[in-house]
């Protein structure tokens, strides 16, 4: 419906001779799901749109506002099922109308009752696969996944890990990682990953050893256990590029696309309205922490992007292997833009396991108000 009611009664008691549904705002609303409440806050659904109402003893002007307005299509029409974790101040929702591979996310931080910072974003799973129920419980996100015909219950945990565990898919810590032989028309050596518990996966395609150092391996179709070589558990035999001549422990996994885009940019006025003008950007910083190798790709329009490549500076030698050394703990990292606000889009992109945790985002240019009365 269009119309969002309160129930109300009167002198704060609600009888069965008080009692009303009493209109107070008149937005859009999805019919697929339910309003969510997170600390005390009630969303709500629109197509495309995600809104905040607000209770009528908190209202001082409209009971409701609009918080995907700037990221306008950005959200789907449609929803399937949705969860709320109140102790990560975030919204899950999975696009529907039916069962799909996408959850999108909405978190914000608040101080006091004002909420100064959100963002939105979303996961992309298999595409053979689809998100059938999520649902939030203390730091985790529990999915019932879907692929083919089997189900299975995943989760994924909504706290950081430490900067010494890679960020892989279907990842398995700790492997011992064999040399089974080498090809030197191919330069690529066959490994064996031994001690699975149970049979491996087949999109693995990175492996991470205890030193932090990466390296990218393909599956070996045949998956033939060589003579003499009688493991007690599955093996998963694959290639890694180039002569490996030490047996390694390292974690498995699946690496995956981090794509950041940033929102368009506006100067506002202390009461946080958007001020008329021309915006030149001429550079941005950005600050990180425990974050490794990431790229700034800068799109002009009717130009080519420009790429700059963040990598951590690698000092002194390993003093542990916990591979800490490959990422920077605290840094910033300062890039050109050179372009007109409106024709800019600037996004952050990563596939490396290590983390990528960006603490703030500086951008600086030259403002140029257009005058008051060409604007009324």
């Amino acid at each position: 419906g269009d119309t969002q009611y309160e129930l109300m009664g009167s002198e704060n008691q609600i009888s069965p001779l008080t009692a009303e549904l009493a209109p107070t705002s008149f937005f859009p609303m999805t019919e697929d799901m339910a309003p969510d409440v997170m600390n005390n806050n009630l969303f709500f659904y629109s197509e495309k749109r995600l809104f905040i109402y607000f209770p009528t003893f908190e209202a001082t002007g409209q009971q409701a506002f609009e918080l995907s307005r700037h990221v306008p299509d950005y959200l789907p029409e449609k929803f399937w099922t949705s969860a709320v974790s109140a102790a990560h101040n975030t919204l899950f929702a999975v696009e529907g109308p039916n069962p799909t591979n996408k959850i999108f996310c909405y978190r914000n931080q608040t101080a006091g009752d004002q909420i100064v910072q959100n963002a939105f974003y979303k996961f992309e799973i298999g595409a053979s696969s689809k998100i059938y129920s999520i649902v939030c419980v203390g730091d985790f996100l529990y999915g019932l996944i879907g692929e083919g015909n089997s189900l299975s219950l995943q989760r994924m945990n909504l706290r950081p890990d430490d900067g010494d565990i890679p960020r892989l898919d279907d990842q398995v810590l700790g492997l011992p990682i064999s040399i089974v032989s080498y090809d030197s028309t191919t330069n690529q050596t066959r490994v064996a990953v031994q001690n699975l518990t149970e049979n491996p996966y087949n999109n693995w395609n990175t492996l991470v050893d205890q030193l932090g150092s990466i390296y990218s391996v393909t599956k070996d179709p045949d998956q033939e256990t060589p003579e003499g070589f009688n493991p007690s558990y599955p093996v998963w035999y694959g290639f890694i590029d180039g002569l490996l001549t030490n047996s390694l422990i390292g974690s498995m996994g699946s690496s995956f696309d981090t794509s950041i885009t940033l929102s368009d940019t506006f100067v506002r006025d202390a009461e946080n309205n958007i001020v008329t003008g021309t915006l030149n950007l001429r550079y941005g910083v950005l600050r990180h922490h425990k974050t490794g190798s990431y790229n700034v790709d800068v799109t002009r329009k009717n130009r080519a992007t420009k790429s700059y490549q963040f990598t951590p500076e690698l000092v002194g030698s390993l003093d542990s292997n916990t591979g800490d050394n490959f990422f920077e703990l605290d840094g910033i990292f300062k890039f050109p833009i050179l372009g007109f606000s409106d024709d800019i889009v600037i996004s952050i992109t990563s596939n490396n396991p290590n983390p990528m945790n960006i603490t703030n985002i500086e951008l600086s240019g030259k403002f140029k108000r257009v005058p008051h009365f060409l604007t009324t």
